[in-house]
């Protein structure tokens, strides 16, 4: 290779490093980028050397990063969420870990998980959890620990005098019969059958219930709580039944990120890497781009932890998605720097020229993919407002790395051949080039057909987003905890077998928080008409006629019908309504139902009942009181239909200008996926104006910007109408693709704009730009569309439902983005050339 010979200016390569055409709006960015260029011609070593430096001090903040990630990463900040944890912490109660008990098929066909063996071995786990130091200490004073197993065994004390071993099965058959006419009991047991040899169900639940005093709405807390009882129960070789536990989810949310990413992760590498050496056909490119790479990680989690970046589920995908997208830029510089060195620039010249043309467009694509991920950042849910900056920070990172740190690498690589008198492998390139242009790639077969029917091309492409917004307006959403680890957990397990057996005992609860006014006689009389409004809620469970619900109401109505106990702590209710007659007294009856609780149809009910519905602060003045009710179909964004229940519910109030919430699980749920579905409106909405609007300043057009951005922002609707296709729902990940369409689309379209308007500076015709543009540009799109549609589409085999969607979606996306840059840009940027038009008339 003759090293002094200028670059050449052909219609293969660029044009000066400093156009003064009519075409040339880019002309700031290139000079800039042409300085930097210059750096890395003359420093190259220098770049190295400073980015292993910042490489190691990032290993700093990374010894700090906490990987651990939790269901309150997709719990958005609002009023109802405040008052959810506040209930937790504030008020006494107790939480239930249930664990969903299976028979086992015994020696003769039987499933029956009453039967003595059973119960026993029920009883024995039971016993083992009582006594275990990590869990008793958790555990409520009474019934800590119930089954049907304890139900039997008491019942046969009472009757008999025996034991659940020592009964006879006539006595046993009776004592099973006996336990389950009590309700509490029978909620406790599947569908119980009698064909003649006794009862039969072919499961049970354990109920562990822990005292939420220990937990205070923690999350971590309870994860140990749950952790522990599934060691215990791990344990031992049950025989005659299996055993299950609904909990623990953040530990197996956990669990199947880090799995998912270890080994898909390696699955990437050995699917880009072969992808890399497809499109280089040399080895040392592969090598020099995939050192690169983690480099490009360290400073991705090393300046997100630096910013205080929360680690969620979502960033354990994070990794994946910058490989992707980053090795995209790897392939355009090295794609550039390789034409140059078939132009005959030495690698100095080659290097600064693939840094000033390739760097000015990768800086477009970095700017507007990077800002596609922060339009993440009005999203009310953390785990999208941290994922979407920690991957614009890998993005700038990749384009660091790939842009500038890697042509510096592949010239100090180059330049050490060339001083040991090694050539720089010009025979694989010559090969190379002789193979490609011996035949026309089939894109640029596509686009060729595109351009010769422009009016086709316009008609399909409308047909094709008419019906993707007709099928993105009828899209659910929806997520399923199940969704967010692996199918085969245990918990996805007991929480279907649960669903199975016991269809009722998932129910959960909304609350009314009441915030002030308790010790004022008109707000009790206002809550007293709330629980008279509960009885037409569709979404609450009613028990005979009545609205399942708890309050102070009824234990209050108690003490008051008591005349003696009234007289007693001075209370009176000279007008028959159930309420005291001043507010003083109403503070007194609080009093005694908090230090002593009641006797309610002849059961006691404790001060810790009382007080899981009435709060008193540190300076005695009781400031809080909850209005709690078991909700029905209220799963995903059902809740909503309970808080707008529950509001009307709560006019009483409104009226009494007393201040409360509405909240619950069902009412936090609604909130995360109605902020959901509100930030991915947002964040398409700025993705489209950021990107819009830069392109237009960039450009110095706003035809050239709006050309440019139409095809994405068509190709956005083409992923709602493939959701739509597939049956798949917006949820916590597919509202972040919409964005990150418009931001990766517009990069391949950045691309091909930008080779269109070089050759156009070349004074080449508009058909012999936009097949050079086409050809040149589109190669490289093509081996980044495929490294990145793979890339992402690993995530479709993740063992998490919710990031196999996001894989195979954002696969497509990616496809769409192609074509839209080869098939749609090219017909708009042909028509809206009015320049070349006249040139080709005159």
């Amino acid at each position: 290779m003759n090293q002094n010979n200028e670059p050449r200016k052909t219609t293969e390569n660029t044009a000066d490093l400093s156009p003064q055409s009519e075409y040339t709006p880019l002309s700031g960015t290139a000079k800039f980028f042409s300085g930097v260029g210059e750096k890395v011609r003359k420093y190259p070593k220098t770049i190295l050397i400073s980015v292993l430096i910042i490489t190691l001090l990032m290993f700093i903040p990374l010894r700090n990063i906490d990987t651990e990630t939790s269901m309150d990463d997709y719990i958005p900040e609002s009023e109802a969420v405040d008052a959810d944890e506040t209930i937790g912490k504030e008020f006494s109660g107790e939480c239930a870990v249930i664990i969903v008990v299976e028979a086992r098929e015994t020696e003769n066909g039987s499933k029956n998980i009453v039967s003595p063996h059973s119960l026993m071995e029920m009883l024995t786990i039971e016993e083992g959890l009582r006594n275990n130091e990590k869990v008793s200490p958790y555990l409520v004073e009474k019934n800590g620990v119930f089954s049907v197993a304890d139900a039997v065994q008491m019942a046969l004390m009472a009757q008999f005098d025996k034991t659940i071993q020592t009964a006879s099965e006539p006595e046993f058959a009776a004592a099973v019969n006996a336990s389950l006419m009590n309700p509490e009991v029978f909620s406790l047991v599947s569908e119980v059958t009698n064909d003649g040899n006794g009862p039969h169900a072919r499961a049970a639940l354990i109920v562990v219930k822990v005292d939420n005093e220990y937990i205070e709405n923690d999350w971590d807390k309870w994860e140990g709580i749950v952790s522990d009882i599934k060691d215990i129960i791990k344990k031992e070789d049950h025989k005659t039944v299996k055993l299950s536990v609904a909990g623990g989810m953040n530990d197996e949310m956990q669990k199947a990120s880090r799995e998912s990413l270890s080994r898909l992760l390696p699955i990437s590498m050995i699917i880009i890497i072969i992808i890399l050496y497809l499109s280089f056909r040399r080895a040392s490119d592969v090598l020099l781009s995939v050192i690169a790479v983690p480099i490009i990680f360290i400073w991705t989690f090393g300046i997100s932890e630096l910013m205080g970046l929360g680690f969620t589920q979502f960033t354990f995908a994070a990794p994946i998605l910058v490989l992707a997208l980053g090795i995209d830029y790897g392939i355009h510089a090295l794609h550039r720097y390789r034409e140059e060195l078939r132009g005959h620039a030495s690698p100095d010249d080659a290097v600064k020229l693939s840094v000033t043309h390739v760097g000015a467009a990768l800086f477009l694509t970095t700017v507007t993919t990077a800002g596609a991920f922060l339009s993440n950042v009005v999203s009310e849910v953390p785990a999208i407002r941290d994922f979407g900056i920690t991957v614009a920070v890998g993005i700038v990172a990749a384009f660091i790395m790939m842009g500038i740190f890697l042509p510096a690498l592949r010239l100090v690589v180059d330049n050490l051949l060339l001083r040991h008198g090694k050539t720089i492998n010009e025979k694989t390139i010559k090969k190379q080039v002789q193979a490609s242009t011996s035949r026309r790639p089939i894109f640029v077969l596509i686009a060729d057909a595109a351009l010769k029917r422009p009016v086709i091309v316009f008609v399909v492409v409308v047909l094709i987003t008419l019906t993707s917004i007709y099928g993105a307006l009828r899209l659910e959403t929806e997520m399923e905890m199940k969704d967010l680890v692996k199918d085969d957990s245990e918990v996805v397990y007991a929480f279907d077998a649960l669903n199975r057996y016991f269809p009722g005992v998932g129910n959960e609860n909304g609350y009314i928080l009441i915030k002030e006014g308790l010790t004022n006689t008109s707000t009790i009389q206002a809550m007293k008409e709330v629980l008279n409004n509960l009885y037409d809620d569709k979404h609450i469970v009613h028990v005979h006629g009545m609205a399942k619900s708890e309050s102070i109401i009824p234990y209050l109505s108690v003490l008051m019908e008591n005349e003696t106990l009234c007289t007693e702590i001075g209370v009176h209710d000279n007008d028959g309504n159930g309420i005291p007659d001043s507010d003083e007294e109403l503070k007194r009856a609080y009093d005694h139902l908090y230090a002593h609780g009641i006797t309610m149809n002849g059961s006691a009910v404790s001060r810790k009942k009382i007080r899981s519905v009435l709060h008193r602060d540190a300076d005695g003045e009781y400031d809080m009181a909850l209005i709690i009710v078991e909700a029905r179909d209220v799963e995903g964004m059902k809740g909503k239909y309970l808080l707008e229940e529950l509001e009307e519910d709560a006019e009483p109030l409104r009226n009494a200008g007393v201040d409360y919430v509405v909240t619950g699980s069902p009412v936090t749920r609604y909130e995360m996926f109605k902020a959901m579905t509100d930030g991915m409106m947002k964040s398409i909405i700025i993705s489209i104006l950021t990107c819009g609007l830069f392109l237009i300043l960039v450009f110095h057009s706003v035809k050239d910007g709006v050309i440019t951005i139409l095809p994405v922002v068509l190709i956005s609707t083409w992923v709602f109408g493939t959701m739509h296709l597939f049956g798949y729902p917006i949820n916590v990940v597919t509202v972040t693709i919409a964005a990150m369409t418009i931001g990766v689309g517009v990069d391949y379209s950045i691309h091909v704009r930008q080779r269109y308007r070089e050759e156009r500076e070349n004074k080449l015709s508009r058909n012999e730009a936009m097949d050079l543009a086409i050809q040149h540009s589109g190669r490289a799109l093509c081996g980044a569309a495929a490294t990145t549609a793979l890339g992402f589409g690993v995530l479709y085999f993740s063992e998490m439902n919710i990031f196999s969607m996001y894989g195979l979606l954002s696969s497509l996306m990616i496809v769409y983005a192609f074509l839209g840059a080869i098939v749609v840009l090219p017909v708009l940027l042909m028509a809206g050339d009015g320049k070349g038009k006249r040139e080709e008339n005159s």
